[in-house]
């Protein structure tokens, strides 16, 4: 169980409680119940401005860091490639065998520069999972906003709604290549 779930649970079965107590034993009751709610909205406001932060400052430098692994690598294979092919027209003077054997290990490095792409993939992948978590920060500032209402009397009520699934189309493919 995990621990905000400890915490509902918690206060729900204080909440119930109070409402069973003899009514001599409720103001006590309420009492232990406010002092522990007011240290949850303590500990709420200290960490309220999280998905704030990560949204407007720590997600776009991810991103961009992402995006710049990504082009370096593209750049990097891009230069690979165009070595290799600069090789080739040199093997006009070599012998037939040498030719053949060269030609092998030039075959060998464009297929090995495949990795581009599946770095690409990774990449992109763990931007799908850092829009995930994008999604579920917003809705966790979406849950503090909302408790905060109903602490001052609002009837906001919070419900988390259920994630975009997306298809298969982010699963990483290509040559099963071990790098």
């Amino acid at each position: 169980m995990s621990k905000n779930v400890a915490i509902v649970k918690a206060i729900e079965g204080a909440v119930e409680t109070i409402r069973k107590a003899p009514d001599d034993k409720k103001p006590a009751l309420l009492d232990s119940l406010l002092s522990i709610s007011q240290k949850l909205m303590r500990v709420t406001k200290q960490f309220s401005d999280i998905p704030d932060t990560y949204v407007t400052k720590l997600s776009p430098m991810i991103e961009k860091q992402l995006s710049a692994a990504e082009r370096r690598t593209e750049r990097a294979a891009d230069q690979f490639l165009t070595v290799a092919e600069e090789i080739k027209p040199l093997l006009d003077g070599v012998d037939e065998a040498t030719k053949k054997e060269i030609q092998n290990k030039l075959n060998e490095m464009f297929e090995i520069s495949t990795f581009q792409d599946l770095v690409a993939q990774h990449l992109n992948e763990v931007k799908l999972l850092m829009n995930d978590l994008t999604y579920d920060i917003e809705e966790l500032q979406e849950a503090l906003i909302a408790l905060g209402d109903s602490s001052m009397g609002g009837g906001k009520k919070f419900e988390r709604s259920v994630q975009q699934k997306r298809s298969d189309e982010h699963l990483l493919n290509g040559p099963s290549t071990d790098f």
